[in-house]
């Protein structure tokens, strides 16, 4: 069977306190499965997750995440659940506003 792909894609509609989060997916053979986003303060230690979101197929998904600090740098990720394994996409970046 071809592992299902998640990418994670640049934030969008970035302010002072949220941020739109995007990513795009591809289940390939396992038709459906799980995605959500991962993120946190860059000086972090432990990461904050979405609730997973069923799909299936191909497509895009985005989610915008609030209660962000100003004028900040954040860490995020895609990622990606199919049976019992998780797929992580590459770790981005954004700050906010001041």
């Amino acid at each position: 069977m071809v592992i299902p792909t998640v990418t994670t894609l640049d934030a969008t509609n970035v302010d002072e306190e949220e941020a739109e989060l995007n990513m795009d997916y591809d289940f390939k053979d396992y038709i459906s499965g799980n995605v959500r986003f991962a993120y946190k303060n860059q000086s972090a230690g432990s990461w904050t997750n979405t609730s997973w979101e069923a799909k299936s197929g191909s497509d895009s998904y985005d989610k915008t995440v609030t209660g962000l600090v100003e004028d900040t740098n954040y860490l995020f990720k895609a990622q990606l659940q199919y049976d019992s394994t998780i797929i992580n996409g590459e770790v981005k970046s954004f700050k906010t506003l001041d």
